[in-house]
C-alpha cells in the first residue's frame, strides 16, 4: 500500500504494543516519519535524506532507493526496543508512559510504500447484543460493549450480510467503551416473522461478527389465548402414574388433549394459517445409567438349611436420593434328604420282600430304598428220606441267617423219615435255605432244605439315589408305600428327613439400582451355611426423550385413533388427511398442513384446533424425570405444564 502526505488510523489504546513493518521509499531526498502516538506525545521514526533517526533522535541505520526495510519492536509504559532487519539496535528506549491511540505515516516529497504493517495489541474482551424483536417500521438497536475497564474502542463502519435489504444506519463514534448501532429493516415484513441477521462491524481491534434471530412484532400488539381441554386421559392415570391412581403428581395426566388457539389484533381474531411453538424440557429427575437384576445363576446349595432365607442385594458407589432403587424379592426352594423309615406297622405274612416307594414332590431326584425284612421257618421239605434210623434224627438249621427255629422228626419200622414238625418258627430267617438231619445212626443221610414265610417288614435301607448320596432331594417329606410281598396285612411308615440344601431361587420382582451395578451382599437365616448364587443383570440409560413424548395433529373434531401410541415417528391417522406425528420428527406433511422442518412449530389452519397425545414410557425404576411442557404462539402468553410421571 502507497502512503503520501498525512495518514494516521485509530487502534485500540493500549500501553503495550508489538508491531513488524515491512517498507520502502522512492527516493532518498524526501522526507517520511511513521510512529505511535497518545493524547499528547509519540514515538516515531524519522527517514531523512537516506538516514533513519529513531525514537530519541539517534541516527541508528540507513536506506537506499526503493531497498527493503524492516522495523518490528515492542512498547510498554516508558520502555520500547526494536530490530532493523531483524537485527537488534536498541533494548531500552525511554519513551513517555502513555497508551498508544493512533499510529500514523506521513511524507513530503516522497512516497512510502508498505508491504505489511503488522500492530500487536492486548485482546479486548467484548459483548455484542441486539434486540430480540423489532417493532415493524422502526430500527432495531444493538449495543457493542468494551468489558475491559478503562480499555476504549472505536467503530469504523459496518455492514448487514443478511437479509438484503436491511443496512446498518449509524453508531456512536470516537473512542468509547461502548457503542450503540442502529439497523434499518426494510421490505415486505409481517408481523411476528422470525428473521435471521447476519452483521459486521469493523472496528480499531478488528473485524466483529454477529449472526442473530429477531421477531418482527405488530404495531398494534397481539394478545392470545391457549388453552388444553382434556379429551382422553391414559388409563385414569396421572402423570404416568403406574401404581398409585389415586395420587395427583404433577399438573398434566398422559392422554389425549386438543389446545384452544386464538389470536386477536385491535380484539378482532386473526384469520389464517397460524403457528403454534410446543417445546418439552427436562425439568429434574434423575437420567444416566440404571442397573436391572433379570435373575440369579450358579446356585450352590450349602448345607444344613430349614426354614426361611433372607437374601440381601444392594448396588455400589453413590446411592442418594428418594427412589434411587427397587429391591428385588426372592424366594428359595430347599431339598432334604430321606434318611430313615420310621416303620409305624410291620405287616403280616410277607410272602417276598416288598419295593418301597417314596412319593412327594423331589428336588433334584427321588430317592430308592430296600425293605428290611423278619421271615420264620413254616416247614421242612424232604428231597431224600434216608433209611436206616435207628432213632428220629434231630434238625438242624444252618442257614438263612435266622435264630431260634426248632422242630422234630418222624420214622417208620424200616428208619425211614416219613415227615417232620416245625415246634418253633425262629426269626430273621430270609429266603430258603438247607437243614441237616443229625443222630439217629442211618445207614442213608436223610436230606432237606427250609421253607420260609411268614414275613414282617422290620426297617429300610436306602439303596440309590443322587444330589445327597442315596437319600435323594425333598422340598417336602415324601409319602412311603410298601409293595408286592403279598401280605395279608400291608406294612406302613413314615420317612425321615435330614437337613436340606438350597436347591432354586427364584426372582419374583427385578431389582432396579441407580448407581453401580448390584451385589449379592449376604444369605441369612435357615440355620445353613455355604450357599451363594450370581446375580444376573443388564441395564438401560434413562433420559428425557426416553421418558416422554409428545405427538401433534391438526384437530378436526372425529377423535383419536389409538393405531401407533407410543411408536417413534408413527403417524396415527385422526382422518383420512390428518394426523399425529411424533414431536421431535421434522419436515412432516400432513395434507395441506405442515411441520416446520426444525420440527418445533406445527401450522395450524383457520378455524381449527391442534391435537396433542402425551405418553410416558415407563421404566422399571420408580423413579421420575420431570419434564416442563410450553404451549406459545404468535402473542405474549405462554402455557406452561409439568409432566411428572411415576414416582
Amino acid at each position: 500500500m502507497a502512503y503520501s502526505g498525512k495518514n494516521y488510523r485509530n487502534i485500540l489504546n493500549s500501553k503495550e504494543i508489538s508491531f513488524n513493518l515491512n517498507f520502502r521509499l522512492d527516493n532518498v531526498t524526501g522526507v517520511a516519519v511513521f510512529g505511535f502516538s497518545g493524547d499528547t506525545t509519540n514515538t516515531k521514526f524519522d527517514l531523512v535524506s537516506g538516514r533513519i533517526y529513531d525514537p530519541e533522535n539517534r541516527y541508528v541505520s540507513s536506506y537506499t532507493k526503493d531497498s527493503m526495510v524492516n522495523i518490528s519492536g515492542n512498547m510498554s509504559g516508558e520502555h520500547y526496543d526494536y530490530f532493523i532487519n531483524q537485527a537488534p539496535v536498541c533494548f531500552a528506549g525511554k519513551r513517555t508512559d502513555e497508551s498508544v491511540t493512533n499510529f500514523f505515516i506521513n511524507t513530503t516529497g516522497s512516497n512510502f510504500y508498505a508491504d505489511s504493517f503488522d500492530i500487536y495489541t492486548n485482546e479486548l474482551n467484548y459483548r455484542l447484543n441486539f434486540d430480540t424483536g423489532f417493532t415493524i417500521t422502526k430500527t432495531l438497536t444493538g449495543k457493542l460493549e468494551s468489558l475491559d475497564t478503562g480499555t476504549n474502542f472505536r467503530i469504523f463502519s459496518g455492514e448487514i450480510v443478511t437479509p438484503t435489504g436491511f443496512s446498518i444506519s449509524g453508531f456512536d463514534s470516537g473512542q468509547r467503551q461502548s457503542s450503540f448501532i442502529t439497523i434499518v429493516p426494510s421490505g415486505a415484513i409481517n408481523p411476528y416473522n422470525q428473521i435471521s441477521v447476519e452483521a459486521n462491524l469493523y472496528t480499531n481491534f478488528g473485524q466483529v461478527f454477529s449472526s442473530f434471530d429477531v421477531t418482527s412484532l405488530p404495531i398494534t400488539p397481539y394478545t392470545t389465548s391457549i388453552s388444553m381441554l382434556d379429551l382422553f386421559p391414559k388409563d385414569g392415570l396421572y402423570s404416568g402414574h403406574e401404581y398409585y391412581v389415586t395420587d395427583k403428581v404433577g399438573d398434566v395426566s398422559t392422554g389425549d388433549y386438543i389446545v384452544l388457539y386464538n389470536s386477536f389484533n385491535r380484539e378482532e381474531e386473526v384469520t389464517g394459517e397460524k403457528e403454534i411453538k410446543i417445546s418439552l424440557t427436562y425439568q429434574t429427575g434423575k437420567t444416566g445409567t440404571y442397573h436391572r437384576i433379570t435373575g440369579v445363576s450358579g446356585v450352590v446349595g450349602g448345607t444344613g438349611y430349614s426354614g426361611l432365607l433372607f437374601i440381601n442385594v444392594s448396588g455400589s458407589g453413590d446411592v442418594s436420593g428418594i427412589n434411587e432403587s427397587v429391591q428385588p424379592i426372592f424366594d428359595s426352594e430347599i431339598s432334604y434328604s430321606v434318611t430313615d423309615v420310621d416303620i409305624k406297622n410291620s405287616g403280616l405274612n410277607y410272602q417276598s420282600i416288598p419295593t418301597i416307594t417314596f412319593d412327594g414332590k423331589f428336588g433334584e431326584s427321588g430317592a430308592k430304598g430296600k425293605a428290611l425284612m423278619d421271615f420264620a421257618v413254616k416247614s421242612i421239605q424232604i428231597t431224600n428220606s434216608g433209611s436206616g434210623y435207628q432213632d428220629s434224627p434231630n434238625i438242624v438249621f444252618t442257614g438263612g441267617l435266622g435264630q431260634n427255629a426248632s422242630g422234630n422228626t418222624f420214622i417208620d419200622s424200616l428208619g425211614i423219615i416219613t415227615g417232620t414238625q416245625i415246634i418253633n418258627g425262629g426269626s430273621g430267617y430270609t429266603g430258603t435255605f438247607d437243614v441237616e438231619f443229625s443222630g439217629g445212626s442211618p445207614s442213608v443221610d436223610a436230606a432237606g432244605y427250609a421253607v420260609v414265610t411268614s414275613g414282617k417288614v422290620t426297617g429300610a435301607k436306602m439303596i440309590s439315589g443322587k444330589g445327597t448320596g442315596d437319600r435323594g432331594s425333598y422340598i417336602e417329606k415324601p409319602h412311603v408305600t410298601f409293595g408286592g410281598g403279598s401280605p395279608s396285612v400291608a406294612a406302613s411308615g413314615e420317612s425321615i428327613l435330614g437337613s436340606g440344601s438350597i436347591d432354586q431361587i427364584n426372582l419374583i420382582r427385578e431389582g432396579v439400582y441407580f448407581s453401580g451395578t448390584p451385589i449379592l451382599t449376604s444369605i441369612s437365616g435357615g440355620f445353613g451355611s455355604g450357599a451363594s448364587f450370581d446375580l444376573m443383570t443388564t441395564t438401560y440409560e434413562k433420559t428425557l426423550t426416553g421418558e416422554w413424548e409428545i405427538s401433534t395433529g391438526v384437530n378436526r373434531g372425529l377423535g383419536f385413533s389409538s393405531t401407533g401410541v407410543g411408536v417413534t415417528g408413527q403417524t396415527t391417522a385422526l382422518d383420512t388427511d390428518r394426523g399425529l406425528v411424533n414431536y421431535l420428527a421434522s419436515g412432516y406433511v400432513v395434507g395441506n398442513y405442515k411441520y416446520d422442518d426444525t420440527g418445533e412449530n406445527a401450522m395450524i389452519p383457520s378455524g381449527d384446533s391442534l391435537a396433542m397425545r402425551i405418553f410416558h414410557f415407563a421404566n422399571y425404576d420408580r423413579d421420575a424425570i420431570e419434564a416442563r411442557l410450553e404451549i406459545s404462539g404468535i402473542g405474549n402468553m405462554i402455557l406452561t405444564k409439568f409432566l411428572t410421571g411415576v414416582r
